[in-house]
């Protein structure tokens, strides 16, 4: 039986803005790719594919070193799109794209395991959710990234805190902070979409 993925209006406000960017429909987006002159490749993939969001990543992680520990860690192939928000907080988001539901539930199962957390050298964690996961129709964008000279700051490489050590404990904290965060998020989000409905529709 095929999983449902429940609903969350932080995640589909996310999603769309980061699906538009890679199908090329972003109309803020002040660079064009051209395909026959970008480093970009587009290329396609099955007919249905998954997107999962990921949060609190470092603002110098790459796309490359993501993906790159995500297959080291999984042995998944995915696409990485990342997203950085207006407000002056100190991390950025990203889009993680698979294939298959298989793959989808592998990867989730790896980064919600108990035994560790994904942390930057920093020490920052990454925070997901178990419904931060959308099924989408048609192919996959996927793009072929050519390797970039650019140095990798110290900050945004990746690695695992194990459970039992102080860098797990104190990863956990931050966790803790970043989902009282996006619970508090979600109901401004509620109470944007009610307010923004009754003026909309001339309701009290």
């Amino acid at each position: 039986m095929e999983q449902k993925w429940p609903q969350n209006p932080t995640l589909d406000h996310f999603l769309d803005i980061a699906r538009n960017r890679f199908n090329g429909n972003d109309k803020t987006s002040k660079q064009v790719i051209d395909p026959e002159r970008s480093p970009l490749k587009l290329t396609f993939g099955e007919k249905n594919y998954y997107a999962f969001w990921i949060d609190n990543l470092e603002k110098d992680l790459s796309p490359i070193t993501m993906n790159d520990f995500i297959y080291e860690q999984t042995s998944l192939s995915s696409q990485v799109e990342l997203s950085y928000s207006v407000l002056p907080v100190m991390s950025c988001s990203g889009m993680v794209l698979l294939r298959t539901e298989k793959d989808a539930k592998k990867l989730l199962d790896f980064l919600l395991d108990p035994a560790h957390i994904v942390v930057s050298t920093r020490g920052r964690p990454w925070f997901v959710r178990d419904d931060w996961c959308r099924k989408f129709e048609g192919a996959m964008p996927r793009y072929e990234v050519k390797w970039s000279n650019r140095v990798q700051q110290d900050s945004s490489k990746l690695k695992l805190a194990y459970k039992g050590t102080k860098e797990y404990e104190r990863a956990k904290e931050l966790q803790c902070l970043r989902c009282e965060f996006h619970d508090h998020l979600e109901c401004i989000y509620r109470r944007l979409e009610s307010e923004e409905r009754k003026l909309l529709t001339g309701r009290e």
